[in-house]
């Protein structure tokens, strides 16, 4: 009976422990910022995948990171810029109470990428690409909240004049391994070759992958990063060589069921790409808001994408709107960008 009673205990704590790792794996990783105990500061990160210019000296190119402080305590940060070479040293700075500041890293060459780390507050993070030297243009998007395992990076066109970027940072002491499919609006079937499968990204390094060299003269090219080991963040960069560029951050699985996409100072022409990762055709509706108007966006009406396919569509508008994308009732869910044609040439 005393055996028994031994071999039980055993198993019990057999379980116990193979419980406790397989929560443990499913849980150890950045979490989304949840209120904690009164007078528990709390610290987290960003994740930048903002890219930059070419690699040679001239490229022009500059990056700011914009942080803002909406707390009542000063809060310090650490800054690390990493890309195909050696990282850089780390930089600390402090964001005043109430304030914001604006920090400048590498930006001369196409996989740069920053981390920005907050220690007892919380800060909020973007940046701001200005392009020089043969390209020109802006492009600003907020950072990531996190890094994870799958991305769908929908603005990408490698039409005439353009070319498209996924630029993919691994921000942690260990190396990760990803695949990269292409879904396109120009052929039956999504993309992937040897090249963009697994495909192994140092630790504390970033990568910028070219899509035009898998997928050239199509009008729009959506990149869905899977990965196997590791994590990472992702987000495209469009470089128009007639002047302009963009930048967008990848859309985490599971994909949203509602997409807010607003804009302002609209003059005209604006690109709804839109992304299908499911394995059927969806039908996706939309509506733009402007100051005083509701409009269905009529280029969408009894439009289906195909399985694993992205598209263009147009619509128009005037001033600052907002256009906001739905799938069909029951459907899954979308990624989806804008792409606005202003009174410049910048998109």
């Amino acid at each position: 009976m005393r055996a028994r009673g031994q071999v039980l205990s055993a198993l019990l704590l057999l379980v116990s422990v193979a419980t406790g790792g397989v929560y443990l794996q499913r849980s150890v990783g950045p979490k989304a910022l949840a209120a904690g105990p009164t007078g528990v500061a709390p610290s987290g990160a960003w994740f930048c995948p903002h890219g930059g210019g070419p690699s040679n000296a001239t490229s022009g190119w500059s990056v700011m990171l914009e942080l803002a402080n909406p707390g009542a305590e000063l809060v310090n940060v650490r800054i690390s810029t990493v890309g195909a070479s050696k990282p850089a040293k780390p930089q600390t700075l402090s964001v005043p109470a109430g304030g914001k500041i604006e920090v400048p890293v590498p930006a001369d060459a196409r996989d740069n990428a920053s981390m920005v780390e907050y220690f007892g507050g919380w800060v909020a993070a973007g940046w701001v690409a200005h392009a020089g030297g043969g390209e020109g243009g802006t492009a600003a998007e907020p950072c990531l909240p996190t890094a994870g395992k799958h991305w769908l990076l929908p603005d990408g066109t490698t039409a005439l004049h353009q070319d498209a970027y996924a630029v993919i940072m691994d921000p942690f002491a260990t190396a990760a391994v990803f695949t990269v499919t292409l879904y396109n609006d120009d052929r039956p079937a999504p993309v992937n070759t040897n090249d963009l499968t697994d495909v192994t990204l140092k630790a504390n390094h970033a990568m910028a992958i070219r899509l035009n060299a898998s997928l050239l003269d199509v009008q729009t090219v959506s990149a869905r990063v899977d990965v196997s080991i590791g994590r990472v963040a992702a987000a495209s960069l469009g470089v128009d060589e007639n002047g302009g560029i963009r930048a967008s951050v990848g859309v985490p699985f599971p994909l949203p069921h509602r997409v807010i996409l607003p804009g302002g100072f609209d003059q005209g022409r604006t690109d709804l790409i839109i992304s299908n990762a499911s394995p059927g055709k969806l039908g996706v509706g939309a509506t733009t808001f402007g100051r005083d108007t509701e409009q269905v966006v009529a280029s969408l009406q009894d439009a289906f994408l195909g399985p694993l396919s992205a598209a263009t569509f147009q619509t128009n508008t005037d001033g600052p709107s907002a256009v906001v994308v739905v799938p069909a009732e029951g459907g899954p869910g979308v990624a989806a960008a804008r792409r606005t044609f202003g009174l410049a040439s910048d998109q």
